[in-house]
């Protein structure tokens, strides 16, 4: 039985139109899938850095704003104690316990002690002193109403001869101060002079150890406090950013809105979420209104009140939007434009269905169109420069926005080059960008400076590899520029650098006022700490860590009573104990201070010793800190080269070598540097400014 041969030219090869479409269609279908899938994900990662940026931004103004609230109550108190404290309104408080009830009632009114008992005509000779310094602390810290009450209210002086009578919320702070013998703060509460706060400090006297304090009576404060308030809900929001900053109180069972104008409490319309001690970032409803908002907030415990800042949630959901319609674009672009390519090759392999292919690709062809204007659109409306160049610096495509920070139309910067719109450094920049973005694969940020009218802006340019490094021939390869002005972020960053440092230099001053010895010191220690950093090759942060650490080093001073830094006789166990709390004292300062580095660790620990014997916690070797050794050995070391109240300056080979002792209680490593640096050039410029020659030891 024969085979019958086939000539090719008689086979057809034709694939059926049904079979090309159905192809089409599912390869279609996938890859719009698979850039639906991409894009979503992309989205949702860029949702997620955005609320966190809001999030971030709304958190630091929360934290710093209620830090700033606890400072100004830490003053109140401070202002508070220097009255309740006070052993001269103390023992007038007990006198007056001593009489009835009814001289107690008249005591502050009566002006003329002729006549009267001798018990009470004792007290009477004192009430204009007494009156008179409670009227100068009154004015002094802008205060309405400074008065002492005993235990049941009653006011037995006043900074006002008549004052009005005690309220009932007054007399109930009354009460728990002296309950929980502690200072006690009421609810803000509205007069016609403004919103008003009222405290109350306990009094008592001190008896014998095995005795518990007697309670005397109570001060009684009023303060202003519309002022403060407005300065705590306005500082550094800016107008345009539609931020709104709310101090919330509870009064009784009520939640009220603290408001500036009118200056009066205004209770809440609805539940506020205050049901733990911070307020999570999230979407609710606004305190004072029915729009949605993204808020934050956190308590101030002291007086129950709560800090919370809202922003529209309308205005972060209109970023996301813009975000949405950017990335989905430019997926349906890419995923058309990856259609079309395999329609190309499909048309190539294919050849006997031309026709076909041509008019569907035609079709694919205007819809990229009109996909196409639909980006445009939403370039036109992004905020941030968009530019696609290549290694010759020819630039391919761009937004209006770019074309913005040129000074020209998108056409007519599609027709420039880099060298053509930047100078020659510029150009150098960022053609190297595209260089390492198109080798390494990986996104690059640079920054450079264009001037614009008289004007300096700095921008961030973020380049991303456009092509890819195996497949694209050198001429080929281009990236993709993100240019965005961080000249206002900067800015804000320096003036906050600038305060931190006015801050600094202040906090110095009060130091050194206190101790007259201290006079140097620190600026001493800050010029050593730099010398001997190098001399260890210590990181930045390290070296910024000590740099502020030297500066604030003896801050804890402040709070030691002034008699015994001058004191020139041995110090009794008592006053030792009491220069032993210094390090207590700076922590309690500076914990509140963020400084992003570890700064206020370093100050605490600094009077701790290697051999274990140091205080306040006993730490010694690996467990101090590098900053607190290195603090520790430059203390030492400049104390002993200074004059002190009970001594003349020491010697500074005297002072190194106690530094040396047998019995070390320093970090040898550290001594040896700070040895170093001492008989350096460096050093001995630092001494002779100081007054001091150095001379190198004979080395035997």
């Amino acid at each position: 039985m024969s085979t019958q041969h086939i000539p090719p030219s008689k086979i057809d090869t034709t694939i059926p139109k049904s079979v090309v479409q159905m192809i089409a269609l599912g390869v279609t279908i996938a890859i719009l899938t698979a850039a639906y899938v991409l894009c979503s994900t992309y989205y949702a990662t860029e949702r997620q850095k955005l609320l966190a940026e809001q999030e971030r931004l709304l958190s630091a103004w929360v934290s710093s704003t209620s830090k700033a609230i606890s400072l100004w109550n830490t003053e109140l108190e401070s202002q508070a104690r220097r009255i309740s404290t006070s052993e001269l309104y103390r023992q007038f408080a007990a006198d007056v316990g001593q009489l009835d009830s009814r001289a107690t009632t008249q005591i502050n009114e009566l002006e003329n002690p002729k006549g009267l008992p001798k018990d009470i005509s004792i007290l009477v000779e004192q009430i204009p002193l007494l009156r008179n310094v409670l009227m100068d602390f009154m004015n002094f810290n802008g205060m309405t109403d400074v008065r002492i009450v005993n235990k049941e209210g009653v006011t037995i002086l006043s900074a006002m001869v008549r004052p009005n009578a005690v309220t009932p919320e007054q007399h109930d702070i009354i009460k728990k101060a002296l309950e929980q013998r502690s200072i006690t703060f009421a609810a803000v509460r509205g007069t016609s002079a403004g919103l008003v706060l009222d405290f109350a400090a306990p009094l008592h006297a001190d008896l014998t150890p095995q005795q518990s304090k007697q309670e005397l009576g109570a001060l009684l404060l009023s303060v202003p406090v519309t002022a403060q308030i407005s300065r705590f809900l306005s500082r550094d929001i800016p107008n345009e950013s539609g931020l709104k900053a709310y101090l919330v109180q509870k009064h009784r069972n009520t939640w009220e809105n603290l408001q500036v104008q009118p200056a009066m409490p205004i209770p809440l319309q609805q539940d506020a979420p205050f049901t733990q001690s911070e307020i999570p970032f999230a979407e609710r409803i606004a305190l004072t209104g029915t729009e949605n908002v993204f808020s934050i907030g956190t308590q101030i415990p002291e007086q129950n009140w709560w800090l919370v800042l809202e922003k529209p949630a309308s205005e972060i959901l209109s970023q996301m939007r813009y975000r949405a319609y950017t990335i989905y674009g430019i997926g349906f672009l890419i995923a058309l434009g990856i259609l079309l390519i395999m329609g190309l090759i499909w048309r190539s392999l294919v050849s006997r269905q031309q026709k076909q292919l041509a008019t569907h690709f035609e079709t694919l062809y205007r819809l990229t169109q009109q996909q196409k204007r639909l980006l445009d659109g939403v370039n036109a409306s992004l905020d941030v420069g968009l530019v696609m160049y290549n290694l010759n610096g020819e630039i391919q495509i761009c937004n209006p926005a770019f074309g913005k920070i040129v000074g020209k139309s998108p056409e007519e910067t599609e027709k420039e080059t880099l060298v053509s719109l930047f100078d020659s450094t510029i150009t150098t920049t960022l053609l190297q960008g595209i260089r390492n973005v198109t080798q390494s694969q990986k996104g690059e940020t640079i920054e450079i400076s264009l001037l614009k009218g008289t004007d300096i802006h700095l921008y961030r340019v973020t380049l991303f590899p456009a092509t890819d490094v195996e497949t694209s021939s050198e001429e080929n390869k281009s990236a993709v520029a993100i240019f965005q002005d961080i000249t206002q972020f900067r800015l804000r960053s320096q003036q906050q650098q600038q305060q931190q440092h006015n801050t600094i230099t202040a906090l110095i001053r009060a130091i050194e006022s206190v101790d007259p010895y201290l006079t140097g010191h620190s600026s001493l220690m800050q010029e050593f700490a730099d010398q001997v950093c190098r001399q260890m090759a210590l990181d930045p942060k390290d070296r910024q860590t000590l740099e502020i650490a030297t500066s604030l080093s003896q801050i804890g001073r402040l709070f030691v009573p002034r008699e015994l830094l001058a004191k020139t006789e041995k110090l009794s166990e008592e006053e030792q104990k009491e220069l032993m709390r210094i390090p207590e004292h700076a922590f309690s300062v500076l914990r509140y201070v963020d400084f992003g580095l570890p700064v206020t660790e370093s100050i605490y620990t600094m009077y701790e010793n290697i051999d274990g014997s140091g205080y306040p916690r006993g730490l010694k070797a690996d467990e101090i800190g590098i900053h607190a050794r290195v603090l520790a050995v430059l203390n030492a070391f400049c104390a002993m080269i200074s004059p002190r109240s009970y001594r003349t300056a020491m010697p500074v080979e005297k002072a190194l070598n106690i530094l040396r002792s047998k019995d070390a209680i320093y970090d040898q490593s550290i001594v040896e540097m700070l040895a170093s640096v001492v008989y350096s050039a460096e050093g001995k410029q630092i001494m002779t400014y100081r007054g001091t020659n150095i001379t190198q030891p004979q080395v035997d």
